[in-house]
């Protein structure tokens, strides 16, 4: 997904899921460790234009 924009507006609001937009290898491993902590699932959409700023 180019933008969180495209989401429908139940998705963002929704308690059970968390949004991370963060280019990944920018990430202190920290931080990642945080967002995987007690999540049963991740969904990643890959993309390769990190100066994209339509986020």
């Amino acid at each position: 997904m180019r933008s969180t924009k495209a989401l429908p507006a139940t998705v963002p609001s929704n308690p059970k899921l968390s949004i991370v937009v963060a280019f990944l290898v920018d990430m202190p491993q920290k931080d990642l460790v945080d967002h995987l902590q007690d999540v049963d699932v991740v969904i990643s959409t890959l993309g390769h234009d990190k100066y994209n700023t339509t986020l």
